[in-house]
């Protein structure tokens, strides 16, 4: 959610304008607010703004300077039709030349062992790994000649290039204070590690259940102690259940005895 301070709203957002987001947000003197947000290296990312309430009173604009770990960027007038409407602004690149810019990108900081390069002040430390963006009320001024510099590099570009280029100075009002906004960025792993970041919930996985043994029944009768079983851990009690025994019918033999007795013969 983009920070509201004073009167502005602004934000780091992604090349596809989703803001990133802040935490550890730390309110700072002479109208400073500070803040972390979660950076991938190689990845570019824009400054955007909006002045949602505009006094229309006020015959002021606003002058918006980018600095980048502390080196500054081309800034840029956000005039007052803009801010009537309540557009919204944004910069994501710096002017090198005519016809070229250079994207705001999360680099990768470089260190080294050797002697030969000189340490940075306590000052420059500070703003490494910074995006600052710094609001300031005025008034525009006269068009004037646009030296273009690469970030990055002392010296500026060959005097040729600034031959189709102009900007604009900037007069602020000492009535209104500056405005600023520090972005301090890192990894996200690294700031999880320090808590700035909360981690994501841990989602606990339920144990499967494996399907039912299905059991079949038959008439039969059997001996179960006799049934094999893969599970080790089950123990089965034998019980031998006897058959259903079904009463026996005496039978009487009869004994026929060969006798003189003849068998009657009808007279015909």
């Amino acid at each position: 959610m983009p920070l509201n301070f004073q009167g502005i709203t602004a934000c780091v957002a992604d090349s596809e304008g989703r803001v990133l987001p802040e935490c550890g947000l730390k309110l700072l003197v002479d109208n400073r607010i500070e803040c972390w947000i979660p950076s991938i290296e190689g990845a570019n990312f824009k400054i955007v703004w909006r002045v949602p309430y505009f006094n229309s009173q006020s015959f002021v604009e606003l002058a918006i300077h980018p600095f980048l770990d502390g080196v500054p960027m081309g800034a840029t007038i956000w005039a007052m039709p803009n801010l009537l409407l309540g557009l919204t602004g944004e910069l994501g690149d710096h002017p090198t030349g005519p016809s070229t810019t250079r994207l705001y990108q999360f680099g990768k900081r470089v260190l080294t062992d050797r002697d030969d390069v000189p340490t940075l002040s306590n000052s420059q430390l500070n703003y490494l790994n910074t995006i600052v963006a710094t609001f300031v009320w005025g008034i525009r001024g006269m068009p004037q000649v646009m030296h273009y510099t690469n970030p990055g590099e002392l010296a500026p570009i060959h005097e040729k290039s600034v031959k189709n280029g102009h900007s604009y100075g900037f007069y602020p009002d000492v009535t209104l204070n500056p405005t600023i906004f520090i972005f301090r960025y890192a990894p996200r792993d690294w700031l999880q590690a320090r808590d700035i970041i909360p981690l994501p919930p841990r989602i606990l996985a339920r144990p499967q259940l494996g399907p039912k043994r299905q059991r079949s029944f038959s008439s039969d009768v059997i001996d179960i102690g006799e049934l094999q079983t893969n599970d080790e851990d089950t123990v089965t009690s034998k019980r031998l259940i006897p058959a259903s025994v079904a009463p026996r019918k005496r039978q009487r033999a009869e004994k026929y005895e060969e006798s003189d007795v003849k068998p009657k013969v009808e007279n015909e």
